[in-house]
């Protein structure tokens, strides 16, 4: 672990802050140690297996060493779905946030059962993220070989 020193420096409205400094600043962090811990691996592809490789990770939407990580990791990408499918999740956001503005202005009131109210809530929530997992992450890929 680095050794740190404290470093005052002023905030544009004129307060003192207070920073911590790496007192020797050529001691990597975690981040440039992570990097020095990493292979290189070169591929070799046909023009036809590239061709594939390629279409299948735009498919995804995710970068080519993402796809090849979760590929040794066991999973499969899932393709990423279309346009339609972000607009309805963000309606159904409003739709949540709305019903929660409902619920602040019921509280003043003491008009709504807020526990009615809160369940409501909390089914879209799961709703919504049952809809993500289902559609944006991974399953766990079935080969035996893994």
């Amino acid at each position: 672990m680095p050794k740190l020193r404290k470093h005052t420096v002023f905030t544009p409205n004129g307060a003192k802050a207070v920073q911590l400094v790496r007192e020797n600043p050529n001691t990597p962090n975690r981040k440039e140690k992570e990097m020095s811990n990493r292979i290189k691996k070169q591929f070799w592809f046909t023009p036809e297996e590239e061709t594939e490789f390629r279409r299948k990770v735009a498919l995804t939407g995710l970068p080519q060493s993402s796809v090849i990580r979760m590929l040794i990791k066991g999973y499969e990408p899932r393709e990423r779905p279309d346009d339609r499918f972000f607009q309805a999740i963000n309606s159904l956001n409003e739709m949540i946030h709305t019903a929660q503005k409902l619920l602040e202005r019921s509280y003043q009131l003491g008009v709504v059962d807020k526990d009615t109210v809160e369940r409501e809530i909390k089914r879209w929530a799961y709703f919504i993220s049952n809809i993500e997992s289902e559609f944006l992450r991974p399953e766990k890929s079935p080969l035996k070989w893994k």
